[in-house]
């Protein structure tokens, strides 16, 4: 509840919507920061019956790229209809000449580095402070391995769970790299789910 009100009061403090909606895709579909911030509206498909989020492209050197981290990266994320309807709201409300989904306010792209060190610390940096005691740290990247925590705990499978991340089917990368620290992180991973 306080991290909500925090990032509503993001919105004001920084006189417009993406770093909340972009936190919040993030949170939701566990997608890499390069890829987040690269986005297009053309990107948000299906339907409130079956809404998804394509990943195509990413920007992890400051300019937009159909090069992704690996093939697997190439993907349509399942997204609630919440997140959709936000999405859609965001949509209209972006000039349309412009194609990012998260435009910085000259409507060009994010930097990654303000993105992390300045959103992100201000999003961290908010509700109660006993909750945030139990979190060792939170970075763009931490909300990778809580949406793989999240995938795990409800039972999907290892195929299903590498696929929204973006991994290679048959890749040890999230038994190896995203369950080890999340077996050393599941309090804080809950905690974080509690504050969303």
């Amino acid at each position: 509840a306080d991290i909500l009100r925090h990032l509503e009061e993001l919105k004001l403090q920084f006189d417009y919507t993406t770093p909340h909606d972009l936190v919040m895709t993030m949170y939701e579909t566990g997608m890499r920061i390069s890829e987040a911030i690269a986005v297009y509206k053309e990107d948000v498909i299906g339907d409130l019956d079956k809404p998804k989020l394509r990943v195509k492209q990413s920007a992890p050197e400051g300019y937009v790229t159909e090069t992704l981290k690996t093939a697997a990266a190439y993907r349509d994320i399942p997204i609630s209809k919440n997140l959709y309807i936000l999405l859609l709201k965001r949509i209209k409300e972006i000039p349309q000449n412009c194609v990012l989904l998260f435009p910085n306010k000259n409507y060009g792209l994010l930097d990654i580095k303000n993105v992390r060190e300045r959103w992100f610390k201000n999003v961290m940096e908010m509700g109660n402070a006993k909750e945030r005691k139990k979190i060792t740290y939170y970075t763009p990247h931490q909300l990778r391995h809580n949406f793989r925590t999240s995938l795990r705990d409800a039972g999907l499978l290892k195929e299903v769970v590498d696929y929204r991340m973006g991994h290679e089917q048959g890749s040890h990368i999230g038994e190896e790299v995203y369950m080890d620290a999340m077996r050393s992180s599941d309090k804080e991973s809950k905690t974080m789910r509690s504050l969303l």
